[in-house]
């Protein structure tokens, strides 16, 4: 009986800790509404030349703060490091989430204006949960 009763606890309490944790659904998504604060200097990032023609955007910065929509949700999320700044390696952050910006080499198109093509990765607590190709565009 007392074994009963001791193995009845450890399969109903025990087993929540052999579960695995799974982060939970995050979907980037575009927006095409960008606050007046995240607008002038900056760069914005596009996951097609579709997306950037229409302007759909999957992120925006302000070099300080990076907007992204996760879920249909604005998060937005503040600069924790700039990391090896020849190699345009861009950290924000916001609670459990990072967001890594990676630019290739900029292309001038004017006095102030760039573009460039990327990479935009999304970690959720050190889970990648979203990464994608981006093309951007930027100015001063």
């Amino acid at each position: 009986m007392k074994w009963t009763i001791i193995l009845t606890l450890f399969l109903t309490t025990g087993s929540s800790s052999w579960q695995v944790k799974h982060p939970p659904l995050i979907n980037l998504t575009t927006f095409t509404s960008i606050p007046e604060d995240m607008l002038g200097a900056g760069e914005s990032f596009y996951l097609s030349a579709k997306d950037k023609k229409e302007g759909n955007v999957i992120c925006t910065s302000n070099y300080m703060t990076a907007l992204i929509s996760i879920n249909q949700r604005p998060i937005r999320l503040e600069i924790k490091d700039v990391v090896n700044f020849s190699k345009n390696k861009q950290i924000f952050t916001h609670e459990k989430y990072t967001l890594i910006i990676i630019e290739g080499p900029a292309r001038k198109v004017g006095d102030e204006d760039y573009t460039m093509k990327g990479t935009l990765t999304l970690k959720y607590n050190s889970d990648v949960v979203w990464t994608k190709n981006i093309i951007g565009e930027g100015g001063d």
